[in-house]
């Protein structure tokens, strides 16, 4: 995924995380730990990661058994855990 800085807020060294979500809201229910081989690397924000317009590349892996993941989630903090940022195609 590519994530940008889209308001100019210091963000070295930041750490996004998104949750998969089912059709309906729910979470995968999966955890998945280690490196997994094909799956990309998982990297923090670069040290200048505090202008408006920066960008990176990183990876984030999520999976589900019997159903389509149709979403991704950001609810990590405060700001975020009752009202997630939710991206569905």
């Amino acid at each position: 995924m590519k994530v940008e800085n889209v308001g100019g807020t210091g963000l070295s060294y930041a750490s996004p995380k998104l949750d998969g979500v089912l059709e309906g809201g729910a979470g995968t229910g999966i955890v998945l730990i280690g490196d997994l081989p094909g799956t990309g690397d998982r990297e923090s924000t670069p040290r200048e990661f505090t202008t408006k317009g920066a960008s990176y590349e990183t990876c984030s892996l999520t999976a589900t058994k019997g159903a389509p993941v149709t979403a991704a989630q950001f609810d990590e903090g405060d700001t975020y855990s009752d009202s997630p940022v939710v991206w569905a195609n």
